[in-house]
């Protein structure tokens, strides 16, 4: 089948289909409404077999001849609130919209393929399933794909997660932890208690000291940190007498990862010893883990192929991510990525694509989910 061709003719049907989704609101925990606009998609496709799970994942199963599932999963959730205003803008090289790019490219390139293949008719040769899953993002912490991975693991031969940039090529889980800290303080009357010690500050104070940690950036590894959260106090004339942070750090070094907790904690006790009233919890601390095998190899390899063959200006980027696949490499499955396209500042209000990167970026998706099927079509592609 002639993939360049296939894109070409459905790019305004992939970029509506893109400006739709992103402007149903999906918070994580509250997926339903983009849930109801996946599963009613796929039923006009003329699929019948579409399952909800426990968790709320939707699931579309294409039988063919082998026993095990290849597994595309693609997350319906978003980091926005439910009231976040989902203005959609569009020039003539980017479209704009809070998660346009993630995930609301990967739901819709894995939508086009799931009406492509019964338009097509297409006969697999493997057993497929999509996966249009729920609570990928922050607090989520996977749920969905944690669900589907812990009831299908034994049926499942290859895992990709559908999601975000169609160059990169997930190689393996990156180590992440993540800390839930708390100041506490007498607190006090703004004017008249003034010089009482004040629990913002004092995480203001904590802050600034991590973001004075330097972080490894020369032998092609990456490690990060963010504070994500801060929230406390009762009013503007009050002193605060309580604050709370979340802390998280991400690193595909697993020396790196443990160096750098080192380093919290050290700012964490030095505040403790200064008469500090600090609370933390380490909520996780996670290793870099990655599958080992020929199977994984071969995958990898067969990703960036497809990238060398089909995307005109950029290269593949082979790397670790926190994607859904983190719950199947966790769980020994061989596992990658594929995108659509290429956005940026995901996870901002002024999140948008590049219209150009789309072609190639659905040829890639399509020669990889087409090449589990048989090439003949009624339509001559």
């Amino acid at each position: 089948m002639n993939v360049e061709k296939i894109s070409e003719e459905q790019q305004k049907n992939l970029v509506n289909l893109i400006k739709q989704v992103a402007q149903i609101p999906s918070p994580s925990f509250s997926e339903q409404q983009k849930a109801g606009f996946v599963k009613n998609y796929l039923k006009s496709c003329g699929y019948k077999d579409i399952e909800s799970d426990e968790a709320g994942n939707v699931i579309l199963k294409i039988k063919g001849n082998t026993g095990k599932y290849v597994a595309f999963v693609a997350h319906m959730d978003t980091v926005f609130q439910q009231e976040t205003k989902l203005e959609l803008k569009e020039d003539d090289k980017n479209i704009y919209c809070p998660s346009i790019d993630d995930n609301s490219s990967g739901v819709s390139g894995l939508l086009l393929c799931a009406k492509l293949i019964s338009e097509y008719k297409l006969e697999p040769k493997s057993s497929i399933i999509f996966v249009f899953s729920i609570c990928e993002e922050g607090l989520g912490n996977m749920h969905g794909s944690k669900a589907f991975v812990d009831k299908y693991k034994e049926q499942i031969s290859e895992f990709y997660a559908v999601d975000g940039d169609f160059t990169r090529v997930y190689k393996g889980k990156i180590g992440h932890m993540r800390y839930s800290l708390e100041t506490k303080s007498q607190g006090g009357h703004a004017f008249f208690g003034f010089g009482n010690p004040n629990a913002i500050a004092e995480m203001a104070d904590i802050a600034k000291q991590i973001y004075d940690i330097k972080v490894p950036t020369t032998d092609g590894s990456k490690t990060t940190y963010n504070i994500g959260l801060i929230n406390g106090g009762r009013t503007f004339n009050a002193i605060a007498e309580n604050c709370t942070m979340s802390l998280e750090a991400r690193s595909d070094n697993n020396t790196y990862l443990y160096k750098l907790k080192d380093k919290f904690e050290i700012i964490f006790d030095n505040a403790k010893q200064k008469g500090v009233c600090l609370n933390v919890k380490l909520e996780y601390c996670n290793p870099y883990i990655t599958v080992e095998n020929d199977i994984q190899k071969d995958l990898i390899n067969r990703r960036v192929e497809v990238l060398k063959k089909y995307s005109t200006k950029l290269p593949p980027r082979v790397e670790a991510a926190s994607l859904d696949a983190n719950m199947a490499i966790a769980a020994g499955i061989p596992s990658t990525s594929i995108g659509v396209c290429i956005g940026h500042l995901g996870h901002s209000e002024s999140e948008y694509l590049e219209k150009e990167t789309l072609k190639d970026g659905l040829t890639c998706m399509l020669a990889t989910v087409f090449s589990y099927f048989k090439q003949e079509s009624k339509y001559g592609h």
